[in-house]
């Protein structure tokens, strides 16, 4: 059986690369995942975009929070509502490679892994690589509190797993 996963977005005044992120979800090679867009308050034309989108692929879902209240609270919003076994995130100004979600899950369920990360790479505002992230060998919790290593845009896990 082919697991679901629930991508969490959360944007604010994000226009300028909205199109793009959820794009990149859109394009991946896995199919089976639905996507919570929770606007934090929005100015600009951030609605609109999703709102398009939304009519061309019903596995977008709009939540509006009702006063900005930063992405922490926009995701855990989210992850209340979500029905995916799994949870990833994406930022609205970011992008995902088209094989993130088939890798990363076949890679948790080959190793029976409730979480997992990635290396990832930064990009400008024209898709240039400005720099790269890499895997640390070991991450424990002590060194997490001092500098978090593990990307946003990488995280992906099991619900069944951590509730």
């Amino acid at each position: 059986m082919i697991p679901m996963v629930t991508v969490i977005m959360p944007c604010r005044n994000a226009e300028k690369w909205l199109a793009s992120s959820i794009g990149s979800v859109l394009n991946q090679s896995f199919k089976n995942f639905d996507v919570i867009i929770v606007d934090d308050g929005s100015t600009d034309n951030s609605l609109k975009i999703i709102e398009s989108l939304m009519e061309q692929d019903s596995r977008l879902d709009l939540v509006r929070l009702t006063e900005p209240s930063g992405a922490a609270i926009a995701r855990n919003m989210a992850i209340t509502i979500s029905k995916g076994r799994y949870i990833a995130f994406l930022d609205a100004d970011d992008i995902w490679l088209p094989s993130k979600l088939e890798q990363q899950i076949s890679f948790m369920q080959l190793n029976n892994y409730p979480f997992c990360f990635s290396a990832y790479e930064k990009i400008n505002e024209a898709g240039d690589v400005i720099g790269k992230n890499g895997v640390p060998d070991k991450v424990n919790y002590q060194e997490l509190l001092k500098t978090c290593v593990i990307g946003c845009l990488t995280v992906i896990y099991d619900k069944d797993y951590f509730g």
